[in-house]
């Protein structure tokens, strides 16, 4: 007799339906889900949190808080990143994964992640920690709901997380979008290379507080990420993995965590990382999903373990007429290697905003515009050379209207070293 439509299911698919979340299509969908199930004030409050609307004093927490009032509620409101949880789940179990006799889920939230591993891995200890007292009461919750006698929740502190059963080291850590909220300035790095921000991560390392460089901006959040690295470390079993899906932006914030993971001596396994692709309330997102061991390296080199990892998705060449966006312009720029540079126009917003750069290069065929910022922005188009002369007047154009916008601008026709320079 065949197995019936249940038992067919992958785990993940299986899973989030026995636990009733499903993916919200729209924002619309998403919404109305929760103003008809949880009522019309409600939904309102926790839109108005989600678009920052609404600020109160715990802004940082209140948003947990209050989804997290009821189990219901919660798991409503998962359906937002519900693609996100199951294509994860896939992910994972495709690595099939040996001896996993124990599990930490750090950030673990009402615990929709730490509850499927449980029910996956019925052998293993399982444990989720979070900060959030509502979370974990959710948490907890969600596992007497599923009956699962494996798991457990603690509210703690990741960096000052110690079980209370003093067991063995973990074999497998999940970090779901929880490395972001442990290191808030992993996104905010300014750069315009990768082997700037390297330099600049390596100068901050060694200073302290209070030594009043151009660096300083650098030394608390790098100091923060090798010390939550570290401590990934010290759970980790000799031979655990440490799975690390997080929300970075930009080229330049994976480059800050890897960096932190080699100081901790934890290395990127290429093998089995990949950049995971899933829609929430159906806007198309992309991140890296790194898996992370002790002593597995394949280079010990960062900047080249970074770009290796951009080449996992990004396209190494922009077609003619195309625009390349973000990771795949950086990619894209680095391996035109036989590029002039033309002119290009540096633009400093007033009050520390920011700043800007427009550059113009030709590589015999074409040319090449490059748009940049210092806060990650990167755009890179190709053009046929015979709009060399055009776009050279449109980088003037540029150069003037950011003048009228009072930046303080400069031409220049000798290139930056991108991959030297700072940001002067």
């Amino acid at each position: 007799m065949g197995q019936s439509k249940a038992a067919r299911l992958r785990p993940a698919v299986q899973y989030m339906q026995q636990v009733g979340v499903s993916p919200a299509r729209t924002w619309n969908q998403f919404v109305e889900q929760l103003d008809r199930k949880h009522g019309r004030q409600l939904a309102k409050h926790l839109v108005d949190l989600m678009t920052g609307q609404l600020q109160l004093e715990t802004n940082a927490n209140s948003l947990y808080d209050v989804k997290n009032a009821t189990l219901a509620l919660s798991l409503d409101f998962a359906t937002y990143s519900a693609d996100l949880y199951r294509r994860f789940f896939d992910w994972v179990l495709s690595r099939r994964l040996d001896q996993v006799d124990s599990i930490l889920d750090i950030g673990c939230d009402n615990g929709l992640a730490t509850c499927f591993f449980a029910t996956c891995f019925p052998a293993a200890r399982v444990v989720g920690i979070d900060i959030s007292e509502t979370a974990v009461a959710r948490a907890r919750e969600l596992g007497d709901r599923l009956r699962l006698t494996n798991v457990s929740f603690e509210v703690q502190d990741f960096q000052t997380f110690k079980e209370s059963r003093q067991e063995k080291p973990f074999d497998l850590i999940i970090s779901l979008r929880s490395i972001t909220e442990l290191i808030a300035d992993l996104n905010n790095v300014h750069y315009w290379s990768i082997e700037n921000l390297h330099q600049r991560l390596e100068t901050a390392r060694g200073l302290r507080p209070s030594d009043g460089t151009e660096t300083i901006e650098y030394v608390s959040s790098t100091r923060s990420a090798i010390a939550v690295a570290e401590r990934v470390a010290s759970l980790l079993g000799p031979t655990g993995t440490f799975l690390s899906l997080e929300r970075l932006t930009h080229a330049g914030a994976l480059h800050a965590w890897i960096y932190a993971l080699s100081q901790a001596k934890l290395q990127v396994d290429f093998a089995h990382s990949t950049w995971l692709s899933f829609h929430e309330v159906g806007i198309e997102q992309q991140f890296p999903l790194l898996s992370v061991k002790k002593g597995a390296s394949e280079t010990n080199d960062p900047v080249a373990c970074t770009y290796k990892l951009l080449q996992l998705v990004s396209p190494n060449h922009v077609e003619m007429g195309r625009t390349l966006h973000d990771d795949r312009a950086v990619l894209a720029f680095r391996h035109s290697t036989d590029k002039i540079f033309v002119e290009g126009v540096h633009a400093v917003y007033p009050d520390g905003a920011g700043e800007e750069r427009k550059e113009i290069w030709k590589d015999g065929r074409s040319i090449l515009e490059y748009h940049l910022t210092d806060r990650g922005f990167r755009e890179l188009t190709r053009y046929a050379k015979e709009r060399l002369a055009g776009q050279r007047d449109a980088l003037h154009d540029w150069m003037q209207l950011k003048t009228e916008q009072n930046c303080q601008c400069t031409l220049y026709i000798e290139p930056f070293e991108h991959g030297t320079n700072g940001l002067s």
